[in-house]
Order: structure tokens, then C-alpha cells, then sequence
């Protein structure tokens, strides 16, 4: 059967939600990492965060995939700052250092809205 004229008004609607859900997916993802990150404090979240964001570069312009990155980077300079903390082996500049990426990590979430609102704020 062939698309009528009719039919692409509903096909680019289509189009554009599964964009939006899955873009919003995206940025649910990135919300959650913050809390996941400063409560478990562990490399595996970060990596499963990496996984489930892995789609952001065709969906988001450069800033998403750069941000997530950074994102991830930090997580993991925190993670592996806490592990040590734990442990007692860490002198004052590595705890500097942790507490700067726990800082930086738990004042995310209204940047990251700011971030993603262009994203997702659409007109579907």
C-alpha cells in the first residue's frame, strides 16, 4: 500500500516522538547518574551510564555527547577518589580533588536541564 499524502503528516509525527522519547530516555539517564554516582560511589554505574548514553551522538548536537563525556570523566575521577577514601589512603590534594568532582557532580542536575532543554523542549 502506498503512502498518500494523508499518511505524512502522521509518519513525521511518528518520526518526531520516537526522537523525543528516546532523547528524553537520554536525559533521564543523565539525571540519575548524578545521584547514582555520589550515593554508590562505584565504576560499574558509570560504565552502564556510558552504555546507555552511547546513542547521544545522533541524536543531540556535539554539546550532549561532550557533556556526557565529561560526565563520565568526572564520575569516574570521583568513584575511583571515594575507593581510595574508603580505604584510607589518600592525602589532602587527592581529597581536594574528589570533593571538587562530588561538588561539580551534585550541581548538575539544573545545568543539565539548561543543557538538554533546546533537545527537549520540541514541538511534536
Amino acid at each position: 500500500m502506498a503512502n498518500t499524502s494523508e499518511d505524512v503528516p502522521d509518519d513525521e509525527f511518528r518520526i518526531k516522538l520516537a526522537m523525543y522519547e528516546r532523547r528524553i530516555g537520554i536525559y533521564e539517564e543523565v539525571r540519575e547518574i548524578f545521584g547514582t554516582a555520589l550515593n554508590n560511589h562505584k565504576i560499574a554505574d558509570l560504565i552502564a551510564f556510558k552504555k546507555a548514553t552511547e546513542e547521544a551522538g545522533s541524536l543531540f548536537g556535539e554539546d550532549i555527547p561532550t557533556y556526557i563525556n565529561e560526565i563520565f570523566d568526572r564520575g569516574v575521577k570521583y568513584c575511583t577518589g571515594r575507593e581510595a577514601y574508603d580505604r584510607g589512603g589518600m592525602g589532602q590534594p587527592a581529597l581536594d580533588e574528589m570533593h571538587a568532582h562530588e561538588r561539580w557532580l551534585a550541581d548538575q542536575v539544573p545545568i543539565a536541564k539548561e543543557k538538554f532543554k533546546k533537545y527537549i523542549d520540541a514541538d511534536i
